[in-house]
């Protein structure tokens, strides 16, 4: 790691944007200096939180950090884990915390926890449900299938007034 430098990380996205048509990274929670150097490259940025106020308390810091440092033009998609856990907050509190709308709402599951236990992902679980499909919409609002022009319209739409 102490080899590697944002410059290193900057040249490797740009081959990876070359080469293939979507490049999507999972950075570590927080914000360190090779996170912040492929948010730099990103046209969007996926924003997970769950349902639990230090989670919560994290994920809006970690915007506040973000506009700080003038990352503002990649467009922020809000996703909510566990949105249906009954914590002693509503997704409305939560959206108003963050300042973010969650556009996708995963449900609490325990698939989720023993799928990755297995190394099995759930979209391929017999079983996954509610909250495959929850994965298939996100996959499909970022990379719309070809035939499926009325997910892409509504993207472009949403994109249009965000």
């Amino acid at each position: 790691v102490d080899d590697i430098d944002q410059d290193s990380v900057k040249r490797t996205f740009a081959a990876f944007t070359e080469e293939f048509p979507y490049v999507m990274v999972d950075t570590a929670s927080g914000v360190d200096r090779f996170a912040l150097a492929a948010m730099e490259q990103a046209t969007d940025l996926l924003v997970v939180s769950t349902t639990d106020v230090p989670s919560i308390r994290a994920v809006r810091r970690q915007l506040d950090v973000l506009d700080e440092v003038g990352f503002v033009s990649q467009r922020r998609t809000f996703v909510l884990n566990r949105a249906n856990a009954k914590v002693g907050l509503s997704v409305a509190e939560i959206e108003a915390a963050v300042g973010l709308e969650a556009s996708f709402r995963i449900p609490s599951t325990r698939l989720i926890p023993v799928s990755t236990n297995e190394s099995s992902p759930v979209v391929e679980r017999s079983g996954g449900g509610s909250v495959a499909a929850r994965f298939d919409e996100i996959a499909e609002f970022f990379a719309p299938s070809p035939d499926d022009t009325r997910r892409s319209l509504r993207r472009t739409r949403r994109r249009m007034t965000q």
